[in-house]
């Protein structure tokens, strides 16, 4: 064989497979089994705590409301008894109130929607 018949053929030269070597180490298989656990985890945080989120955004919501309707009730209730007083006294409540001396009266009854 001449140096150009080398260099178009191939060389059967046996390739020897290196075996890879265990010694026994499931360590990277352990730890790769707990970040997927640690994923999953976390990923199961995530959506209880949205869950729960919604469920709070939603009470609150329903605790706004009802306090809204509440304080709607209670003013119309005032306004009410305002009225009837006003009426049965021609307006003398009202007078009364405002000439009084008493802040703390005047304050509470500004509160509950008189004109003092």
């Amino acid at each position: 064989m001449t140096h150009e018949e080398s260099a178009t053929e191939p060389t059967e030269r046996p390739i020897e497979k290196k075996e890879r070597k265990r010694n026994g180490n499931a360590l990277p298989s352990l730890v790769r089994e707990l970040q997927k656990m640690t994923e999953a985890s976390a990923a199961r945080l995530m959506e209880l705590a949205k869950e729960e989120g919604e469920k709070l955004t939603r009470k609150a919501a329903e605790v706004a409301n009802a306090a809204i309707v509440a304080e709607a009730r209670e003013r119309e209730e005032n306004a009410k008894i305002r009225a009837g007083l006003n009426t049965i006294t021609g307006g003398a409540v009202e007078r009364l109130v405002r000439v009084s001396t008493d802040e703390d009266i005047k304050a509470f009854l500004r509160d509950k929607g008189w004109r003092v």
